[in-house]
């Protein structure tokens, strides 16, 4: 059973990639139908792809997706070796990439939680940064807080 289990929904990436796919099959319409869905279509799975982004801590691992279940990563809750509730600049933005901080995760807003481990460092974009921190200070083993 899930500790924690929070999806955050991303109403402006969502919008704005759909408003993309609209732009583009109106924009491009001098194009070979095949085109103008191609570039339309594409936008618009973007838009699914990246409306929501599911956080779950449960029993030994902390996972978390985009969307219908795209881009999944799971990280071993032993593995974890701090979280840390953080603001993100406007300037690094949304979806999945590589920031100064290590990769960043996120749909909307700037809160996250920055997530440290043997191996690596990265940021959750959440809507609820101190119930995420506290799940994962929870569920690690070995943790003050367990």
């Amino acid at each position: 059973m899930a500790a924690y289990k929070h999806t955050q929904i991303g109403y402006v990436t969502a919008g704005a990639m759909a408003g993309v796919a609209l732009l583009a099959a109106w924009t491009n319409r001098e194009r070979r139908g095949w085109v103008r869905a191609l570039i339309a279509g594409g936008h618009a799975v973007g838009a699914v792809l990246f409306s929501s982004l599911t956080v779950i801590v449960e029993d030994d691992v902390l996972r978390f997706y985009f969307g219908p279940g795209f881009w999944e990563r799971r990280i071993p809750l032993d593995d974890v070796q701090r979280a840390t509730r953080v603001r993100t600049s406007l300037l690094h933005g949304w979806g999945i990439h590589r920031t100064p901080h290590g990769w960043l995760y996120n749909v909307s807003g700037l809160d996250a939680v920055e997530v440290e481990t043997s191996t690596e460092t990265f940021r959750i974009g959440t809507d609820e940064p101190e119930r995420l921190r506290q799940a994962l200070d929870q569920a690690r083993p070995n943790s003050p807080a367990s």
